[in-house]
């Protein structure tokens, strides 16, 4: 399948909440994980996808823990929850990092640490 068509017929069917998509080549070497904006803006409507799945941010932050077990505890606040992340600095020193629990701030944090690459 093409990626014009499954942006087509997701942003029909996208249920409330489903922020992520993970998809995959044909070839299924290997997956990979965006916000669905971004994967819409990016996205050649020619580019061979081999399938995809819809994921809310709770699937996603359950993907970042198996990926990154350690260093990341969501916490409740008045305001709502937040992540307190233990990030690794370019020069290997720890720092903790608090961001929102948003779908921006979980798909910056699995960015960081899988330093983009695709997951296999």
């Amino acid at each position: 399948m093409r990626a014009g068509e499954i942006i087509s017929g997701i942003t029909k069917g996208q249920e409330e909440g489903q922020a992520f998509i993970k998809w995959w080549r044909i070839e299924n070497d290997f997956a990979d994980y965006e916000l669905f904006d971004s994967f819409i803006e990016n996205a050649r409507s020619s580019h061979e996808i081999g399938g995809y799945e819809l994921l809310d941010l709770e699937q996603m932050w359950d993907v970042l823990k198996r990926w990154k077990p350690t260093g990341l505890k969501r916490v409740r606040t008045g305001n709502g929850e937040e992540i307190e992340w233990q990030k690794k600095t370019a020069d290997r020193t720890q720092q903790l990092e608090v961001c929102p629990f948003t779908p921006e701030a979980v798909m910056y944090i699995f960015d960081y640490e899988t330093r983009g690459d695709v997951v296999g």
